[in-house]
């Protein structure tokens, strides 16, 4: 299953618009501050003026660019260079842009959640996690880093953390099958098996052309000491997926449940 995030193509698209916006408000501070805006309105507010008021020539030269505007115009350069690097699989080179853009914006939340998906895809959610906390940090609802956040948790085996994630996540896009499902697995990891039959339930029913997930359900279904659910469930995966390569053993689980629970 690919792993949920956004596109970094979209991302910095919309992100240009948004920051592009505040590099020109911050320029616009410096062309107010720049100028001599006394003269302008003496001469807007005298009754007696005659002909067209003149700025003053330090208004009518180009602005300069506050430093903040350059520094985030430079975040957004390092992203969206970081997101075509990402895209070519260049995972070194995704991650030093990112870098970058976190540097000159440290509260640019989608930087930090495409460095940490980085971080991730080199194996090392550890160092992932502070950047998917200040992702969180800045933007709480968004689904997406939550759902990842949730993700470097559990790589982490800070599963009842993760756990509490995937929960946030799925308040947020209850609709999102893989949320669901996550948090079953990790429930049952934490052996919370009623809690997992529900999240899992809602997967099913969510992305019902998914059989690995009856597997799953199944699963939780035996731990919560319901043979028949369980029973079901299996046969469910069987008329789904005859030919997968589980079916052998869920076959096997089948034959186990009948011997163990005569007459289900």
């Amino acid at each position: 299953m690919a792993e949920p995030q956004e596109s970094h193509a979209t991302a910095s698209k919309t992100r240009w618009a948004k920051v592009g916006g505040t590099v020109l408000f911050f320029g616009a501070i410096a062309f107010f501050v720049g100028g001599d805006p006394s003269p302008v309105a003496s001469q807007r507010a005298g009754a007696s003026t005659v002909g067209p008021v003149r700025l003053p020539a330090a208004a009518e030269s180009t602005p300069p660019v506050a430093p903040e505007g350059r520094l985030l115009h430079d975040a957004v350069n390092a992203r969206i260079t970081g997101g075509a690097a990402y895209a070519q699989g260049n995972f070194d080179q995704a991650r030093a842009d990112y870098e970058a853009a976190v540097s000159a914006n440290p509260e640019d939340a989608e930087a930090r959640n495409n460095l940490a998906q980085v971080l991730m895809r080199q194996n090392l959610p550890s160092v992932a996690l502070p950047h998917f906390d200040e992702a969180v940090r800045v933007d709480p609802g968004k689904w997406a880093f939550r759902f990842n956040r949730a993700r470097a948790y559990a790589e982490t085996n800070r599963l009842r953390d993760a756990a509490d994630e995937y929960q946030a996540a799925a308040k947020l896009f209850p609709e999102d099958y893989a949320t669901h499902y996550n948090l079953g697995l990790t429930q049952i990891k934490l052996k919370q098996y009623p809690e997992a039959v529900g999240a899992l339930e809602q997967a099913v029913q969510l992305a019902p052309g998914e059989p690995s997930f009856l597997i799953t359900l199944g699963t939780a279904y035996v731990a919560t000491q319901n043979p028949a659910r369980a029973k079901a469930t299996f046969e469910q995966f069987l008329q789904q997926a005859p030919d997968d390569p589980e079916a052998p053993r869920v076959r096997e689980l089948l034959t186990a449940l009948d011997a163990s629970n005569p007459g289900i």
